[in-house]
């Protein structure tokens, strides 16, 4: 089981093994998701962020070398966690961070109190004191 305060330690490690492979520069850049994996193993998901000038055959290839180039050192460099690497086009991870921003203000917004909440806070507050 993953816990919190291992959760840095572990993004050094994996950051220092992909800095230290060289990723080639389809790779505008990765994100890091630190989480159990089916079996409950703790586990890193690596999501590579590829050019969007790569036709659908070129990314798949890309991909493949990518992976490849990758897994190994991640099992070695990464001791106590499963790599997986997942693979995304540039505008398709922009529009993951904007539905993510629209979701999370939405969040928000919503446990805000309303104000018939805050006046009732405001009053039960009052009554006590």
């Amino acid at each position: 089981m993953l816990l919190a305060n291992q959760v840095p330690g572990y993004e050094k490690q994996v950051r220092g093994v992909l800095d230290n492979i060289g990723l080639p520069p389809s790779v505008v850049d990765y994100r890091l998701r630190f989480d159990d994996d089916w079996t409950g193993e703790p586990s890193v998901y690596i999501y590579f962020i590829l050019s969007d000038d790569l036709s659908d055959a070129e990314f798949l290839q890309e991909a493949r070398n990518i992976r490849w180039l990758t897994l190994d050192p991640l099992w070695q460099g990464s001791e106590g966690l499963n790599p997986y690497t997942r693979f995304r086009q540039k505008h398709e991870q922009d529009e993951e961070d904007r539905l993510e921003a629209k979701r999370h203000a939405r969040i928000h917004r919503r446990s805000k109190p309303t104000a018939s909440v805050s006046r009732h806070l405001q009053i039960s507050w009052r009554k006590r004191n």
